[in-house]
């Protein structure tokens, strides 16, 4: 993609060129072009941010038109460096596939989100057709792992008859299942399966112009914390920090274990006046389903209580207010008892 070769003389026309070039292959996000000198006269070095490729594309809320061939009208190809552009044409391709359809008052939208591997991103289009089909039943398509009993419990449309998803005689709510899709990946990936995903979402016609809500799941596979260390902390030791973790070597993987484990940590810090204390998880992957668990700790400065302002009471006086309070002026900020 671009002119400049080793022994031209290096022009500055030419290297504009070369930047505007590499944009328009489509491949790479962001490109700096910069030179060095050397004894035999310059080197040119590239520094560019390559465009995340596409994982795969999901669709979310349709029904008159079946997930497979809204994929073929998009074009969109695994593997493809993932681009606005594009995006917005395939938007506009499955606009137009509805209208000819007879759907006038479709809605649809996009999202780009981390796909399970580094530099690649997954794609969901949510799709509002506008129609008035009414919910029969839920069902799952792809679990392995659990029952489809296990997973409606995490959904609102788990209650009896599905009531919270549709009452008696209501529309299926399509901004009801978006929250259950993400509640159903929670719960596989608070049970180990790191990479699991609700891929597709569709409504089935049935008699009486009900539709069943079909999701299909990607399980992924089944993953377990190999080690666990925190870096960063000098304050307090790793012996001091450790008893508060949730999260066990041997045992499968959680999201929500580790989500505790981040705010017992901020709160242990919190609370002895290290108010701005940072606790960032960091997962690497290590041989086969194994995973490598760090918690990088930002201690930041201790704080104390200099001040404890009171505003916008105007039928208790401050005293009165004061009292109540777990925190006085002159100790460790302890965030804790803040809260």
């Amino acid at each position: 993609n671009m002119l400049t070769k080793v022994g031209d003389p290096l022009s500055t026309e030419v290297v504009e060129e070369d930047i505007k070039s590499l944009y328009l292959s489509g491949d790479v996000e962001n490109v700096d072009i910069f030179a060095e000198d050397i004894s035999s006269g310059v080197r040119l070095i590239v520094e560019v941010q390559t465009r995340a490729q596409l994982s795969e594309v999901n669709f979310i809320g349709n029904s008159g038109i079946t997930t497979d061939r809204l994929r073929r009208e998009t074009e969109l190809k695994v593997g493809q460096p993932v681009q606005d552009s594009k995006l917005q044409v395939a938007l506009g391709q499955l606009q137009e596939l509805y209208r000819k359809k007879g759907f006038p008052k479709v809605e649809i939208t996009y999202g780009v989100e981390d796909g399970p591997d580094s530099g690649f991103s997954r794609v969901t289009f949510e799709v509002n057709e506008g129609d008035k089909a009414l919910l029969r039943s839920v069902r799952f398509q792809g679990n392995t792992r659990f029952t489809e009993a296990q997973l409606r419990k995490e959904m609102e449309t788990g209650k009896f008859s599905f009531s919270k998803l549709i009452g008696r005689g209501r529309q299926a709510d399509n901004d009801t299942l978006k929250q259950d899709v993400t509640k159903i990946q929670d719960f596989y990936r608070d049970n180990g399966y790191l990479n699991a995903a609700v891929t597709a979402v569709d409504k089935v016609p049935v008699d009486d112009g009900k539709v069943d809500v079909v999701l299909t799941i990607s399980e992924g596979e089944l993953y377990y914390v190999s080690s666990v260390n925190i870096s960063g902390n000098t304050v307090y030791t790793i012996e001091q920090l450790v008893p508060a973790i949730q999260l066990e070597v041997g045992q499968p993987y959680s999201n929500k274990k580790m989500r505790t484990d981040v705010k017992t940590i901020s709160d242990y810090y919190g609370s002895r006046g290290y108010h701005d204390a940072s606790v960032n998880p960091r997962i690497d992957t290590a041989a086969g389903n194994q995973l490598l668990i760090t918690y990088d700790i930002r201690e930041n400065d201790k704080s104390f209580i200099r001040k404890i302002n009171i505003d916008g009471n105007v039928k208790t006086s401050d005293e009165v207010i004061r009292r109540e309070l777990a925190v006085i002026p002159g100790e460790e900020l302890n965030t804790v008892k803040l809260d």
